[in-house]
């Protein structure tokens, strides 16, 4: 992956962290989900780190212009539509999207690291500096496996999850193609 490849991919999992935290927020207080908001998978900041180390300190105005990708907004607006007030919808996209940046995180942290010619969890590879990515992962799975879902609840989340993992791989389908259609250096 190329640093503007890198780039690409950085914006485009800003809206859709975007759109989960700000479900975060609106469930802060459900005592199904509060549990569940760890600090370290809150990750629109160190997306913002990287994207500013990209494009400079006035990287908001250059990417006012430059919408995302379509699978990207239909990631993002199926969880601003349905996460915000269902605590099953919420944790279905968290589990689908935190779960597989998390299980990355080691393996593309340091490869993005050496691509950029930066140390790890510097700016430009803010996103992949995880503290413990491991154990943040079991926590978080632990903590999901013991929430008390209603029937219909496990029925929704199970329903959920299936088309989370459709808009993830749809997303990252269209990153790949876009990534070809990128000048090479």
């Amino acid at each position: 992956m190329t640093p503007a490849e890198y780039a690409l991919h950085a914006r485009e999992l800003l809206d859709v962290y975007t759109a989960l935290e700000d479900a975060a927020v609106a469930l802060a207080g459900d005592p199904q989900v509060g549990p569940l908001l760890l600090a370290g998978l809150r990750r629109r900041t160190a997306l913002l780190t990287d994207l500013e180390h990209f494009h400079g300190p006035h990287w908001r105005s250059e990417l006012e212009y430059t919408r995302p990708l379509p699978a990207t907004r239909r990631y993002a607006e199926r969880i601003r539509a349905v996460a915000p007030a269902s605590p099953e919808h919420y944790v279905a996209h968290a589990l689908v999207r935190c779960l597989a940046d998390l299980s990355a995180a080691e393996h593309a942290g340091r490869q993005a690291a050496e691509i950029l010619g930066v140390e790890r969890g510097a700016p430009g590879v803010a996103f992949y500096a995880y503290d413990g990515p491991d154990a943040l992962r079991a926590q978080f799975q632990r903590l999901v496996d013991a929430v008390p879902w209603t029937e219909v609840q496990r029925r929704d989340l199970r329903d959920e999850l299936r088309v989370a993992r459709r808009l993830s791989r749809e997303q990252d389908a269209e990153l790949s193609r876009a990534r070809r259609r990128m000048p090479t250096a």
